[in-house]
């Protein structure tokens, strides 16, 4: 399936411990998307929430940087399903 930039768009949050463990992934939010995308949609978000448990623990991240302004405590991410999926 071919998608066009921005078509289907899914922003995570992960909530880190400072080991760089992935305690919690939240979806925060998605663009709108024809319903005949919903099966899409629905295999994409949770393919990003196993991947992300998957990665986890994190290495090599400053546990000085962990908590403030710029830390990685909670780290967002925003994946576009045209970037994804249209690799030639």
């Amino acid at each position: 399936i071919d998608f066009k930039p921005g078509e289907i768009v899914i922003k995570v949050k992960l909530e880190m411990a400072i080991d760089g463990t992935v305690n919690n992934v939240i979806v925060l939010k998605t663009s709108k998307y024809s319903q005949n995308h919903v099966g899409i949609y629905n295999t994409l978000k949770e393919s990003l929430v196993r991947a992300a448990y998957m990665a986890s623990p994190l290495i090599n991240l400053p546990q000085d940087k962990y908590n403030g302004y710029k830390g990685w405590k909670e780290i967002e991410l925003t994946f576009d399903a045209y970037s994804l999926m249209n690799v030639n």
